[in-house]
């Protein structure tokens, strides 16, 4: 498939862009640093204006059923249903609202009407977005907080402008699921070296700063979506040659531009995350949780009122908050959604060379779940990526 872009899809492609930037301002709040209450607002207003947009380029059209992989929509809307009675049972709007929202809203929005808008280009539209959207944080992070004021600091990592290493970690991977998916496409396109070897040096780049980051949740995803990269690569042998090609390439360049105190730097980080202690400390969350675990759960404040800070764990988080009957339908809609990913894969990676995008994006969510609470009504961009796939494949 030729992609031929027109001004729609440019349009479409800036405020996909604008949608999972937006997403992922909350990263810049912590427990110990509250996001500003200003810079909240903002996060809502950029998101409710991107996500009209886009309704008002599809024409509003929101009305519909998916007809494909019924069972992943079933699951999706009884997971909602039981937020709704959870919270109806523990006094909790919150679990109401974001109930109705995956029952019905996100439904139409993300099931419906932006794969509709979206058509053939919504891989390539998904991946490139998602890049894009997120690079002004990495930007950011390096211009207001070079790497070398770190490079003294043995025990400290890298965290850019984000108050949590772990956010820099899971802001470089959501980014780098999207060059693994323009990567993989662009090898099956046949596309010329000139283009592939940017993509790898930018990945190579990403993965550097996870690492300096400490964040081993994104680590473990990084290495999930380069086992899929692999997986292609050796059943494409055209693949081979360039592959080993950009990366001699991509080597030489960062040893080129790297210092001696840099490569000291990151070998230091390295053996920080070799040496990081065990779950740290979330044993003893998850083990607290499964000790307070109730049929519908104990309300969307159990964490912040026991705790202090969340779950670190997406299926912990439900476990807690609505109840073990959610927790079970977490674990089926992870099964299921990695099962059709894979089959939209199979059935549709000859007419797009983008295919495999639905498959990367939801390894790299339910990977990054195992640390980090990631389902919620709008969360990060990786979230967002993870909802649109799901539209995508049942489209």
């Amino acid at each position: 498939m030729k992609l031929e872009f027109k001004k729609q899809q440019i349009l479409t492609l800036i405020i996909l862009a604008v949608l999972f930037g937006s997403s992922s301002i909350t990263n810049l709040g912590s427990s110990e640093i509250p996001l500003d209450s200003a810079i909240e607002k903002l996060r809502y207003v950029l998101i409710l204006t991107a996500l009209m947009t886009l309704l008002l380029l599809s024409r509003f059209d929101i009305w519909g059923f998916p007809k494909k992989q019924l069972p992943l929509i079933i699951v999706w809307i009884l997971l909602g249903f039981i937020s709704v009675i959870s919270g109806v049972v523990n006094d909790d709007l919150v679990s109401v609202r974001d109930g109705l929202w995956f029952m019905i809203i996100s439904p139409m929005i993300f099931f419906y009407s932006l794969p509709k808008l979206m058509k053939q280009y919504a891989n390539f539209l998904l991946a490139t977005s998602l890049f894009l959207g997120l690079l002004p944080y990495i930007v950011m992070s390096l211009l207001l907080h070079p790497i070398n004021q770190f490079q003294g600091h043995s025990d400290a990592s890298y965290a850019g402008v984000f108050p949590n290493p772990n956010d820099l970690g899971f802001t470089s991977v959501t980014m780098a699921s999207g060059l693994f998916i323009i990567l993989i496409g662009s090898l099956s396109a046949k596309k010329r070296l000139w283009y592939i070897l940017p993509i790898i040096l930018c990945l190579i780049f990403l993965f550097v700063i996870i690492i300096l980051a400490n964040a081993r949740t994104s680590l473990i995803a990084f290495f999930g979506m380069l086992s899929i990269f692999m997986w292609r690569l050796f059943q494409k042998s055209g693949f081979l040659i360039k592959f080993v090609n950009s990366i001699a390439l991509s080597i030489s360049a960062i040893l080129l531009l790297a210092d001696e105190q840099f490569y000291l730097f990151f070998l230091n980080n390295l053996n920080q995350l070799q040496d990081k202690d065990g779950l740290s400390g979330r044993e003893y969350i998850w083990n607290k949780t499964f000790e307070d675990v109730k049929l519908l759960g104990n309300g969307a404040d159990y964490f912040e009122l026991n705790f202090g800070l969340g779950g670190h764990n997406t299926i912990i988080n439900t476990l807690g908050t609505i109840g073990i009957i959610a927790a079970f339908l977490m674990l089926f809609l992870a099964s299921l959604s990695i099962f059709y990913a894979y089959l939209y894969f199979k059935t549709h990676s000859k007419t797009d060379h983008y295919a495999i995008a639905p498959l990367v994006i939801t390894i790299c969510f339910w990977i990054t779940s195992m640390g980090e609470g990631m389902f919620s009504a709008l969360g990060t961009a990786m979230t967002v990526a993870y909802f649109l796939c799901i539209g995508i494949i049942v489209a």
